[in-house]
């Protein structure tokens, strides 16, 4: 599985986790889940990282960026490459 799909099933896995289950089904999920818990956090520290390196913050809105072509272009291909 490459990380584009974990990424990619996050809400879904989330959503999952919260329904009940049969217990040998609930168990493996729990364990899935928090074996990719770890990569989805480095994910997550890492596109925030090239978030913040390529983009310029827009001020007063926490978490949100604008981009001039060539860095938004950069992110993208970083993310790509990394999602892979």
């Amino acid at each position: 599985m490459i990380l584009r799909d974990l990424i990619n099933s996050v809400e879904a896995l989330n959503v999952l986790t919260g329904t009940k289950l049969p217990a040998k089904t609930s168990y493996k999920l729990g364990i899935f889940v928090k074996s990719i818990a770890e990569d989805i956090e480095t994910y997550n520290k890492t596109r925030n990282d090239k978030l913040a390196s390529f983009g310029d913050p827009i001020e007063g809105e926490e978490g949100k960026y604008t981009f001039t072509k060539d860095n938004g272009e950069k992110f993208v291909e970083e993310m790509k490459e990394l999602e892979e």
